[in-house]
């Protein structure tokens, strides 16, 4: 049995106990991100945020563990603009 294959399910399990605290820390490091370099990598970083929740959901093979925001289904860029984080205009 190799490094990884003892590694996924304590990874399952730690996200499965812990999904809201994890996504609420993904939550708050886009934001830090964005607000760092003023939104000129938002769709990176939604782009790498997105990517990054469906890994940890899909870990144990069910989409459940890390919540959408505060329930609503949205992803990065709806949600920021709702919380008022000014975006750079696109060139």
């Amino acid at each position: 049995m190799g490094f990884l294959d003892k590694l996924r399910p304590q990874a399952t399990k730690a996200v499965d106990d812990h999904g809201n605290q994890i996504g609420s820390g993904l939550d708050k490091l886009s934001e830090m991100v964005d607000q760092k370099t003023g939104g000129k990598y938002d769709d990176k970083v939604a782009m790498a945020e997105s990517k990054v929740e469906d890994a940890l959901d899909n870990l144990d093979g069910r989409d459940d563990d890390i919540p959408d925001r505060q329930g609503t289904g949205e992803r990065h860029p709806a949600a920021k603009q709702r919380r008022g984080i000014k975006r750079r205009p696109p060139r």
